[in-house]
């Protein structure tokens, strides 16, 4: 996401998740740390989205 090293890349990515946490916390929306591979939605969570999506339709 930055130029730089890639500590200063991974920890931007970390605020930037954070912040999106506390966003999505009141929805239900649970957002989930798959170690050595990347973010993710809960099962909850998606189910709210889609949820919210299907309802837009």
């Amino acid at each position: 996401m930055t130029k730089g090293t890639g500590d200063r890349s991974t920890r931007h990515i970390s605020v930037v998740i954070r912040r999106i946490r506390e966003k999505t916390e009141s929805f239900g929306v649970e957002i989930e740390n798959y170690q050595s591979v990347g973010y993710g939605l809960s099962v909850e969570g998606r189910a709210v989205v889609k949820a919210a999506l299907g309802a837009r339709a």
